[in-house]
Order: C-alpha cells, then sequence, then structure tokens
C-alpha cells in the first residue's frame, strides 16, 4: 500500500496500535522525513515530463519531475507520482510557470502534491522533486499534447512533450485533435528555441548566415550559386531549429 520498506511498516503498525489508516500517517510524517533527510542533496538528473489536457481542450498542464536514476524514473510508483503532479498542476487557478509554494498544495483526487511526493519518496527512496510546472489556457482555441518515449500507457508521462494551440472555427474537433498531434510531434523532434522567425535575436541570425556562407565556401562553384541563391531568398527557412514557423 505505501510502498516503504517492511520494517518501516512494521514500526508503523506497531507505533499505531496495528491501526493502518494511522500507520499511513506515521510513515508519511515519520518515513517520509527519514527518507527525505538521507537522500537530501543528491543530485536528481533524470526523471520524466507529463501532460494532463481538460475534456474541453481550454486548459493544459506540462511538468517535469526529476529522480536521480532513470531506473526509479521509469518505475509504477514515479510514473503514477509525475501524472499526479501533472492533474494537479491542471486544477490551479494561476497560469504560467507556478512558484513552489502554490505548486505544493494543488490537489488531485484530494490528495496534495506534498503529500503525494512524501509517499513517492517513501516508496523510491531517491531525492525527488518537480523541476517545473505550467498550466496553460485557451480562450479561443483548443490546446492539444504530445508525449514522446511513453512509459504506460495509464498515464501521459514519458521523455519529452509539447502542447500546442490550434484556433479555428466550424473545424471537426477530431481535425483539431489529429492536426494538432502532429504538430506537437514536429515540435518535439524539432526542439525549436522560438515560436515565430521574428522572434529569432539578431545575434542568433548573423551565427547562422556566418554558418551558411561557411559552408558555401566549400562547395563546388555550381552548388555554392544555388545555395546563395537559396539564402538570400529563404533566410529565414533556414532556421528549423530555432523558430516553429
Amino acid at each position: 500500500m505505501s510502498g516503504a520498506p517492511i520494517v518501516d511498516c512494521k514500526k508503523a503498525l506497531g507505533e499505531t496500535n496495528g491501526n493502518v489508516d494511522e500507520a499511513m500517517d506515521w510513515l508519511r510524517q515519520h518515513g517520509a522525513a527519514k527518507a527525505a533527510q538521507k537522500v537530501s542533496g543528491r543530485d536528481a538528473q533524470e526523471g520524466l515530463v507529463a501532460c494532463s489536457v481538460s475534456e474541453d481542450g481550454k486548459s493544459a498542464s506540462l511538468v517535469k519531475v526529476s529522480s536521480e536514476t532513470d531506473f526509479a524514473g521509469k518505475s509504477q510508483a514515479f510514473v503514477d507520482f509525475v501524472q499526479h503532479v501533472a492533474n494537479a498542476t491542471l486544477t490551479s487557478e494561476s497560469s504560467g510557470n507556478l512558484n513552489p509554494e502554490t505548486l505544493l498544495t494543488l490537489q488531485s483526487n484530494s490528495k496534495t502534491i506534498q503529500t503525494a511526493l512524501e509517499e513517492a519518496i517513501v516508496a523510491i527512496r531517491e531525492n525527488l522533486g518537480v523541476a517545473s510546472a505550467l498550466k496553460m489556457t485557451s480562450n479561443d482555441g483548443t490546446l492539444v499534447s504530445y508525449v514522446h518515449g511513453k512509459v504506460s500507457d495509464h498515464a501521459s508521462a514519458g521523455s519529452s512533450a509539447a502542447i500546442v494551440e490550434l484556433v479555428g472555427a466550424g473545424v471537426d474537433p477530431k481535425v483539431i485533435a489529429d492536426a494538432g498531434k502532429k504538430l506537437a510531434m514536429h515540435i518535439v523532434a524539432a526542439k525549436p528555441s522560438y515560436l515565430k522567425a521574428d522572434d529569432v535575436p539578431s545575434d542568433v541570425l548573423d551565427k547562422e548566415r556566418a554558418i551558411l556562407r561557411s559552408q558555401v565556401s566549400r562547395c563546388p562553384y555550381t552548388v555554392a550559386m544555388k545555395k546563395v541563391t537559396f539564402f538570400c531568398h529563404n533566410v529565414n527557412s533556414n532556421l528549423p531549429s530555432f523558430c516553429c514557423s
């Protein structure tokens, strides 16, 4: 039930005269503190990302939760915790990046993220934490998500993810969902740093131009002329890894 070691479970039952509910609370209070103290300070560079989208597509959450090892990061206890964080973040009244103090108080199925975190630390025995949590809303569009490298059929958690907003009137919801998923898949694959070409800083453009000029200088004349022409007329299309459009 708790995922805690058998020794801790026996001690918890002894301290609470065999009352299972009280023993669970005892484990959260003492076991989590003990486990947290033991793992405190250890690097947590692994983990998963997860999404949660409302049924009407008007709000969505995207979270990143860290663990110490890849093995623990793919355990069912960790996957359940990551999805819990995503579901709880979806309930936030605030949008944008949520601060840690607000985040830990959010609930899903009457359980706060703080409580779920304590239970996960007891079960997994690793330093865990919510690295980031984002809540998005849409007034006129529909939010669609895609998770790459899903680790479970029962959770929207994996190695990377994207959420896109599509706006359009009189469009079949199935068409929006399909187009949104494909667009989100493209974003996950391309990993763009900017939303539009106009958002790309001039110094980044200058750097890319310098790289292209260097590539052109090493090409045969006929190929170089084609590249120069292409570069002059389509400079923005040479930045697929920098912007979405």
